[in-house]
């Protein structure tokens, strides 16, 4: 999982948005990319997305008036698992893996197509950011 922490949105004029800007780019970037927007409160909105009906995943974004994050909330049927183990290429005398827990590295793992749609919906959050300047 690609978790977005304190992307800068001021890019190169170094202007400063307003929140209400913000927020009305994040609701703008929700339409254009058919995203929800629910939970919106001063600096932080729920953002869902639902695929072809069966697909749903769900990001917090928070944010202030420099900097945007966006982070895994929820989904449904993307195979997320919040414990994903990878294991040691190494093998024992019979060819078997070794599960050695020394050489195991736990991460949150989901669908590939999650971090393309949630990165498309950040780049549309930073276009209508663009157009406000």
């Amino acid at each position: 999982i690609v978790n977005y922490d304190n992307v800068e949105i001021a890019g190169r004029s170094d202007k400063v948005f307003s929140l209400d800007d913000i927020s009305k780019a994040i609701v703008l970037a929700a339409i254009r990319n058919n995203w929800k927007i629910s939970d919106a409160q001063p600096r932080q909105a729920t953002a869902t997305l639902v695929v072809r009906g069966k697909h749903s995943i769900a990001v917090k974004i928070t944010y202030t008036e420099k900097m945007l994050t966006i982070k895994y909330k929820d989904s449904i049927n993307m195979n997320y698992d919040p414990a994903f183990k990878e294991y040691s290429s190494s093998k024992n005398e019979v060819g078997s893996p070794t599960y050695d827990s020394a050489t195991t590295k736990g991460y949150e793992a989901i669908h590939l197509n999650y971090n393309v749609w949630v990165g498309e919906f950040l780049k549309e959050i930073k276009r209508e950011l663009m157009r406000m300047r």
